[in-house]
């Protein structure tokens, strides 16, 4: 076996270890294994790589490439890095709720291991949430541990349960043609027959795997590519039918500007075709959905604050630790931190994932601390960590959106019939199916 495929399999091992795992010094372990492989030498071609970007982007007129990299929201930088603290200050004390909440939870489950009692029990280990994936941004969330910080741990079938079981029979077909079923409801495009010829629906023989969708801009030619993890569990085929609606709804993206020309095909920020994605992802899950597809669904108030508890562990560490990794690798950029000395990569990554997320290290010896994720920001094929920052806000913006134009469009119709709907606020937001709805696609499109 060559080393390479070892280095993979020797990841994804550690990353199923953490997802399920809930042993406190296997997940150390398992998140030191990681953190650590061949840590000097990535760190080392990443400082050359960072000064590749910077004299690429002096060589343009900008001062360093964080600069260059504002530029994509037309903003002048400071403007730019003014726009995203006001924003993660308005959303800090709802985080600030959950991650006590979890770190409570934690606490209670690992006997106080979850905490750190050098500072004032506010921090949670790093290597007790995060991780429940092989995908970069399943690795930001928490919804691995829901598990431990379930409110209502006695109800067990919730809506995410129904789910996995009317899934666990699909194959990628049936999750594609599914997708394409929910777009064309709401008068969106179908697939071309180049899409389903050429789309690719299995993983690479490495093991590595991203979904993706792509244009080839001849404006018939549009694929995706779906991982298929055939020996997951039932959280994993959840999360690749999920993949399925985000890449299609980056297609119907693609599909809605074909006849333009290339230059105007792109979204006005990178953030804007995340966010679509997103935002289809979260009316996908939403239990309104389920019992669209003929799923008995029992609800209640405890399996509704059990779901939205899912939302909140899938989308708000993320936003916390997306402006984390946007901090660290713009001052990385501008000079700010360096890969030597007091303020070096590590110590500088320590002090911020305290400041903004409330997450420390699980070692003691900070001295001797040398592990953090230089993984995920030397990888410049994803979006930049700012448009993913800004992408959690718009996702929730879009579904708003679409939600009041599908039930604004309902109630027209039952008016018409000469039925008196229910008072528009008696139904709370989180249970909108915008599905079947040909004004909420209209406005989409």
């Amino acid at each position: 076996m060559s080393t390479s495929t070892t280095t993979i399999i020797y990841h994804l091992s550690s990353h199923a270890r953490r997802k399920t795992s809930r042993n406190y010094t296997k997940l150390l372990q398992a998140w030191k294994n990681d953190s650590a492989a061949n840590q000097t030498t990535r760190i080392r071609l990443f400082q050359e790589l960072v000064n590749l970007k910077n004299k690429a982007a002096q060589s343009n007129a900008y001062a360093d490439y964080s600069e260059l990299m504002s530029e994509q929201l037309e903003q002048e930088n400071r403007q730019f890095d003014r726009t995203m603290e006001k924003l993660f200050k308005e959303f800090k004390p709802f985080y600030d709720l959950l991650h006590a909440y979890v770190r409570r939870r934690l606490n209670k489950f690992y006997n106080q291991s979850s905490i750190d009692n050098n500072n004032n029990n506010q921090y949670i280990k790093a290597h007790l949430v995060g991780g429940s994936g092989g995908d970069w941004a399943s690795q930001w969330d928490w919804k691995n541990i829901y598990d431990l910080v379930k409110p209502f741990p006695d109800r067990t079938d919730d809506y995410y349960d129904a789910w996995q079981r009317s899934l666990r029979n699909y194959t990628h077909e049936a999750m594609l043609l599914d997708a394409e079923k929910f777009f064309t409801s709401m008068g969106l495009f179908t697939m071309t027959p180049t899409f389903w010829k050429h789309s690719l629906q299995s993983a690479a023989a490495s093991g590595h795997c991203s979904p993706a969708s792509f244009d080839l801009m001849n404006s018939f030619d549009f694929r995706v590519r779906i991982c298929n993890k055939t020996s997951g569990d039932d959280d994993d085929h959840f999360n690749e039918y999920l993949n399925v609606h985000r890449e299609i709804a980056h297609v119907q993206y693609s599909m809605a500007y074909r006849q333009l020309p290339a230059i105007f095909r792109e979204s006005s920020i990178p953030a804007f075709r995340q966010a679509i994605g997103d935002a289809v992802c979260l009316a996908v899950m939403t239990p309104a959905h389920l019992s669209s597809r003929r799923n008995i669904v029992d609800e209640s108030d405890e399996q509704d604050i059990n779901y939205l508890m899912r939302v909140a562990l899938h989308t708000m560490p993320v936003i916390a630790h997306s402006y984390m990794l946007y901090k660290w690798r713009s001052n990385v950029f501008n000079g700010n931190i360096s890969s030597s000395g007091p303020d070096d990569y590590s110590t500088k990554w320590w002090q911020l994932r305290q400041q903004f997320e409330g997450i420390d290290s699980p070692l003691t010896n900070q001295s001797s601390n040398v592990y953090f994720d230089i993984d995920t920001v030397a990888d410049f094929t994803m979006p930049s960590f700012s448009n993913y920052f800004l992408a959690q806000f718009l996702e929730f913006q879009f579904y708003e959106a679409l939600c009041k134009t599908a039930t604004r469009a309902a109630r027209n119709k039952l008016r018409k019939l000469h039925y008196q709907p229910q008072p528009q606020s008696s139904q709370p937001l989180f249970k909108c199916d915008f599905s079947n709805s040909k004004e909420a696609g209209a406005k989409l499109k």
